[in-house]
């Protein structure tokens, strides 16, 4: 074929750029992006409702503290007790009996400093074919101190100090000593003779003349015997012996007090 007149060349060139036959070919088009929405979940669906984290199992104590019985955590406060207890019984041809009312009252506060003040107001009878006789004893005494944590005891260490409540000397010639304690916060669990939360108290290392401690320290409770006081209004304990069958242990209780357990609560009736 022969060659076209460069003229006839040019033209073409000209109007094949006007038509846009020689210009890059447009890319193909694109298919519009559908996206498909999840439909909500029937009513009829159950709902999975998300696993609630698992409760902290209690601190292990650092002693055995026997059924029904745990350690909680321990934060400082105001704690006290009020203890009613009765003993009436005979003891060979005599017939003695004792009402012992006591209260001991303790505040620890979060700097580290610690009060206390304790009474007990103590009648006793003894009756026989040839004596009737009655025993008054009436006691105050206050303390004040320090406490600390020792691991998961609370170690509290008192010197007296008549300054937190008087003192009332129960015994002329017997002088009251300085306490040292050492205390877990326990909780009851389903236990029918101890129904409330307590700090529950040991005497260690205390040199005492007498047994100053006896009214205040429950037996059966716990292993051995403690001191249990309370937050709020305290606790409120009834101990009850009985002198006929000296093997039957003691009946205690120790419930929360209805009434605000004070200082002076020992010497109400």
């Amino acid at each position: 074929m022969h060659d076209l007149p460069l003229t006839f060349r040019r033209v073409c060139l000209a109007s094949t750029l006007a038509a846009g036959a020689c210009a890059p070919s447009a890319p193909p088009p694109t298919s519009p992006l559908i996206v498909i929405a999840a439909p909500p979940p029937s009513a009829s669906e159950p709902r999975i409702a998300p696993t609630p984290p698992a409760a902290e199992p209690p601190a292990p104590s650092p002693i055995p503290l026997g059924d029904g019985v745990r350690l909680l955590p321990f934060s400082p406060g105001h704690f006290a007790v009020d203890i009613r207890k009765t003993i009436h019984g005979p003891v060979a041809i005599e017939v003695t009996s004792e009402i012992t009312h006591a209260s001991f009252v303790l505040d620890l506060s979060p700097s580290g400093a610690a009060e206390a003040c304790r009474g007990v107001s103590k009648h006793s009878h003894l009756d026989s074919m040839r004596a009737h006789k009655t025993f008054l004893l009436e006691e105050e005494q206050g303390y004040r101190g320090r406490w600390a944590r020792q691991g998961a005891w609370i170690r509290v260490d008192f010197d007296l100090d008549s300054g937190v409540c008087p003192a009332r000397r129960g015994h002329a010639d017997l002088a009251p000593s300085p306490w040292h304690l050492r205390c877990l916060m326990v909780e009851p669990i389903s236990r029918a003779d101890f129904r409330t939360p307590a700090l529950a108290c040991q005497l260690v290392d205390s040199a005492l003349t007498y047994d100053e401690q006896a009214p205040y320290f429950l037996p059966s409770i716990l292993p051995d015997t403690w001191l249990f006081v309370a937050e709020g209004n305290g606790a409120l304990a009834h101990w009850t012996e009985g002198l006929r069958d000296l093997d039957d242990p003691p009946v205690v209780d120790v419930a929360p007090s209805p009434d605000a357990v004070e200082d002076d609560t020992w010497a109400k009736p």
